[in-house]
């Protein structure tokens, strides 16, 4: 399963782990598109948030996965309030204005999402982006 990203006219794959792959393609299998916001991180770092309270998106707590705050390049990390998706484009570490923030690494970007990843590094420069969040299955 993969979460499929697409800003700017660039799409990128991600790869979800497999404790996530099952909720997350049940969850988009009812909230098959998810419209948001892809605003640069004040705090992290190289990555972008998508803020999720109103989009639908309702996750329990993935178990199996540990809680973190690194983020390698091109991973996507669920935070702990499952309200807030990150996604780095470099490495970086989930903080807030009040510190570190803790969450659950559900998927990766392959290495043909170069393009998508250098998309979301324009946000700093240029600001907010505008994307599209689907789930597929190849």
């Amino acid at each position: 399963m993969f979460l499929e990203l697409t800003t700017g006219g660039v799409t990128g794959r991600a790869v979800l782990t497999d404790a996530t792959a099952e909720p997350v393609s049940r969850l988009l299998a009812v909230l098959p598109l998810i419209n948001a916001a892809l605003v640069p991180s004040c705090w992290s770092g190289p990555a972008c948030e998508i803020d999720l309270s109103g989009t639908g998106f309702e996750l329990g707590e993935p178990g199996g996965l540990p809680l973190g705050c690194s983020l390698y390049t091109g991973m996507l990390m669920l935070r702990r309030d499952r309200k807030v998706l990150e996604i780095s484009y470099g490495p970086a570490e989930s903080r807030s204005a009040t510190g570190v923030q803790y969450g659950f690494a559900i998927g990766r970007f392959d290495d043909d999402s170069r393009g998508l990843l250098a998309t979301l590094a324009t946000s700093h420069d240029v600001g907010e982006l505008h994307g599209s969040l689907r789930a597929v299955d190849r």
